[in-house]
């Protein structure tokens, strides 16, 4: 009778863990690998998060992807050196729980990079420098762990330090700081010439590509272009592309410069990128936009 029990026991054990590896089919369904490009960032220094998404299984997984991150199944987590976790200040997306539409075949990848200031960006209203707050956000200065969580399956861990700016890059803050003062309602052209100084001074610079768009943006000729409706986003994102190939953005930069071309036409500007971007976040995302397209191969 105790053998029966034993024996019932037993079977009874290995019938829940059958049914557990059913009902929690997420485990290990991805290997997520995240990346920074280095581990100590200054006050208001964009911190571009990279994140390589790999189907782990053996078919093929319909998925968002790596959309917007914080919307049910996608997370990105920043703790403090207490391993208090920091509160989310991005934008909030309501995306329905559907399977979505990005279909990954068993090894196949999906790659985004995110800027940590943009979902996580302080409510003050300055660090101690007066930069504009909308457009140069930051996280308060301290030590920091970053995990991503995708549909219950979690990335390795990073440490980062946030520190105090020197060298160029503060006087480049102090350049962003006198452009900020002379800023006008009625009169841009002041404003717009200090942001294209931080350019030609300190072109390497990591507050670079912010103020360069900042120098096009921030001119009277392009208030009134915006007014008439007639400002060339589309010409100001080529450029973009073009000098800094290797921020974050320049996945939204290529949507908007190929949003309204035909595939042919598409095609012709993906594949050009890839060709003179080797290595570069321009080319992995241009990359993964060509392999979703129809006549992919067509030049």
């Amino acid at each position: 009778m105790r053998n029966s029990m034993k024996n019932f026991s037993l079977m009874f054990f290995l019938f829940i863990i059958l049914l557990s590896s059913n009902i929690y089919p997420n485990d290990n369904k991805w290997n997520i690998d995240i990346k920074l490009s280095k581990q100590d960032y200054m006050l208001h220094e964009p911190i571009w998060l990279d994140i390589l998404l790999t189907n782990n299984t053996s078919s093929a997984q319909r998925t968002h992807g790596l959309e917007q991150p914080n919307h049910r199944q996608f997370y990105i987590n920043l703790k403090d050196d207490i391993g208090k976790l920091i509160k989310h200040t991005g934008w909030n997306f309501s995306i329905m729980p559907t399977p979505g539409n990005l279909v990954l075949e068993p090894g196949e990848q999906e790659f985004g990079s995110f800027d940590l200031l943009e979902l996580y960006r302080s409510p003050k209203s300055n660090s101690g420098y007066t930069v504009l707050p909308l457009r140069f956000p930051f996280i308060p200065k301290g030590a920091y762990t970053i995990q991503v969580n995708f549909e219950e399956n979690f990335s390795n861990e990073l440490s980062i330090n946030i520190v105090e700016p020197f060298g160029d890059e503060k006087k480049t803050l102090e350049l962003i700081e006198e452009a900020s003062s002379v800023l006008r309602k009625d009169d841009y052209d002041p404003a717009g010439q200090k942001f294209q100084e931080v350019v030609d001074k300190f072109p390497n610079s990591v507050f670079a590509a912010s103020c360069y768009r900042l120098s096009r943006t921030f001119t009277n000729d392009a208030k009134q272009a915006r007014k008439a409706g007639t400002f060339d986003k589309v010409g100001l994102r080529r450029e973009l592309i073009q000098k800094f190939p290797n921020s974050g953005s320049t996945k939204s930069w290529l949507y908007s410069i190929t949003n309204k071309l035909d595939d042919n036409q598409k095609i012709e500007i993906i594949n050009k990128l890839i060709s003179e971007n080797p290595n570069t976040k321009i080319a992995k995302f241009a990359k993964q936009m060509l392999q979703g397209m129809p006549n992919k191969m067509e030049k």
